[in-house]
């Protein structure tokens, strides 16, 4: 057997299922084993064959570093706030973030030096999205609540801007062409009708805004030849205005953005980070932990569906009450770090989607 290959397609079916994160296997809510964490616990057994290669830590130290150092701070601050009354709801270990540290470890050491790979990976999450697309058109996984689309019990902003990023990629396969497709990858663009709708219908206007944000960046720093170049850009004004009109007809998504123009509404975020932010001043320096956070959280907010505490819908707030500011500092560091990387890939190798 070809365990590189395995591996491989096992990465491919974990992209593709990151649109149905929250789809579980045996279709109970309660259960908290899905498809989506089965495939990547698989991904992680299979790296263990070779530790010494997707563990690798010399590579990639000035990435791994700031994470490992903010998860170890996290989860001392959590023991440290402790609370035996609230330990189902908040565990001095965060696991998720354990798990996205994990696998980022792992995918890095995975696709170093093999570029095709990363750009099928992007394909698989294309795909993933386009048939998300095709299962709202035929009713399956769908719930409107106040109007806003979600899918498989999935948060309508996530989904929303997973739509943004198919999107993103769909054009960065056609128009920068990383796999040297020839003309039939035009053929990319019958995708688009499966991905707008969700996006418009999430009412998420974080994704609506990355769109306008990422086909801005795409427009102004894509490398063309200077007669192509022209031709793009009567090509991406055109598009844009479609998509402004197309847009206009989703009365909530547009509702939501008059509303925040207008009157500043956020969603009731205001409301929720103003009972937050007393949680951010008692520790400011290190936070209190997510043990401490939901300690505070849940007397002012109760409990949601599934034993959640509240959230404050803002992951910097969410990491200032956490961490503090050294906390948000390390995040911000390993933020900076990824970004100044991808620049430096982007002037190598002239693909912004990379």
């Amino acid at each position: 057997m070809n365990w590189e290959k395995l591996h491989i397609m096992v990465l491919y079916c974990f992209v593709f299922l990151l649109h149905f994160e929250y789809w579980s296997v045996f279709g109970k809510d309660e259960d908290n084993m899905t498809i989506t964490k089965f495939v990547g616990y698989l991904y992680f057994i299979l790296a263990l064959r070779d530790v010494e290669r997707f563990f690798l830590f010399s590579r990639i130290k000035a990435f791994l570093i700031p994470v490992l150092a903010f998860f170890g701070m996290l989860t001392i601050i959590s023991y440290a706030n402790y609370n035996s009354l609230y330990q189902q709801f908040a565990n001095v270990i965060d696991l998720s973030a354990f798990q996205c540290i994990l696998m980022f470890w792992i995918v890095c050491n995975h696709l170093s030096g093999q570029p095709k790979v990363i750009y099928r990976t992007f394909v698989a999450f294309v795909a993933g999205a386009v048939v998300m697309g095709i299962l709202y058109k035929m009713g399956v996984g769908v719930t409107i609540t106040d109007g806003r689309l979600s899918m498989f019990g999935d948060d309508e902003n996530a989904v929303g801007i997973r739509m943004t990023l198919a999107i993103v990629v769909v054009l960065s396969l056609i128009f920068e062409n990383p796999l040297n497709w020839k003309t039939p990858r035009f053929l990319l663009l019958l995708t688009l009708p499966f991905l707008f709708p969700v996006l418009a219908l999430s009412g998420s206007r974080t994704a609506l805004i990355c769109l306008a944000i990422g086909l801005l960046i795409f427009i102004l720093l894509i490398k063309l030849k200077p007669l192509f170049k022209a031709g793009f850009l009567v090509i991406a004004a055109a598009g844009v205005i479609l998509m402004v009109n197309y847009f206009s007809h989703y009365d909530t998504l547009q509702e939501r953005l008059v509303n925040s123009i207008s009157y500043g509404d956020t969603a009731g975020r205001t409301s929720i980070w103003k009972h937050i932010l007393p949680i951010f001043y008692e520790s400011p320096i290190v936070g209190v932990g997510t043990t401490g956070y939901a300690k505070r959280a849940i007397p002012v907010f109760g409990v949601f569906k599934g034993g959640h505490y509240r959230s404050p819908h803002n992951v910097y707030l969410e990491m200032l009450c956490y961490t503090g500011v050294v906390g948000l500092g390390l995040f911000l560091l390993f933020l900076g770090r990824v970004s100044f990387k991808s620049v430096q890939l982007y002037l190598r190798n002239n693909y912004i989607v990379t």
